[in-house]
């Protein structure tokens, strides 16, 4: 058995503790244990009495690019075309509030930008729309497309994100103003979208420093810094995610 690509966040150890025998006698019987980054493996060798932990980094950079319906890319691109579109990834709420505030602040600048925002839990629709007040939303679960007036863009179904990613010129990565620690930025950066996110990332650490060290993603703090970054394309980072490839 082989226990590969591990990673464990703090939290996680700690509440591992409680039952650390359970852990060891779990453990013990991988033949092979792999962790992601340096942090993991210190955790795991501290929790189960192992030292030969193997550290592989993340596999998520190696992982195929999502995948999107040719025939709905081609309606979404068509009704987008011209229209500066950017994307919240896998929002939670405290990444909505900051993306609507950002959205209402670009329209006022009358850049005609179209937000897409596919929330982490589809079932939370009717909370979004709640909040969407004074602005004009088309819902992808009532199969509605975008029109030249829609400014706000609910991608409340599962399995599309690789259809959201290649129709976006850069994403807000979800998860990253909250307790929840961030989610991949790679899905974005390999469907040629450009990376922004908050400073909560412990989810995905070394990537998000990775990327960042590579001028491969960007760290965002409030509505401005959202703005400013949307409206700058030089800024999306394409070209720091291809060097770090080739290296």
């Amino acid at each position: 058995q082989a226990l590969v690509n591990l990673r464990m966040s703090q939290t996680s150890f700690r509440n591992k503790t409680y039952v650390q025998a359970l852990f060891r006698a779990t453990y013990k019987n991988f033949a092979l244990i792999s962790a992601q980054e340096q942090h993991t493996a210190k955790a795991l060798k501290k929790l189960v009495l192992r030292e030969n932990i193997q550290i592989d980094g993340s596999l998520k950079p190696h992982c195929p690019p999502l995948s999107a319906n040719p025939e709905m890319r081609k309606k979404f691109t068509t009704a987008t075309t011209g229209r500066l579109v950017w994307l919240a990834a896998s929002c939670h709420p405290e990444d909505e509030d900051l993306a609507i505030s950002a959205q209402r602040l670009l329209s006022e600048k009358d850049r005609n930008p179209l937000l897409i925002m596919a929330p982490r839990y589809p079932i939370r629709t009717n909370e979004i729309l709640a909040k969407l007040g004074g602005l004009s939303v088309k819902v992808r679960s009532r199969s509605e497309l975008p029109d030249a007036q829609t400014q706000i863009y609910l991608a409340d179904t599962f399995a599309e994100m690789g259809l959201w990613y290649s129709i976006a010129e850069q994403a807000l990565i979800g998860g990253t103003f909250s307790a929840v620690e961030g989610h991949n930025p790679w899905e974005a950066l390999q469907l040629g979208c450009g990376v922004l996110h908050g400073p909560r990332v412990e989810n995905f650490a070394s990537d998000f420093e990775a990327l960042g060290q590579a001028g491969a993603c960007f760290v965002v703090h409030s509505t401005e810094d959202i703005v400013f970054r949307i409206t700058s394309p030089s800024t999306r980072g394409l070209e720091g995610f291809e060097r770090l490839q080739d290296a």
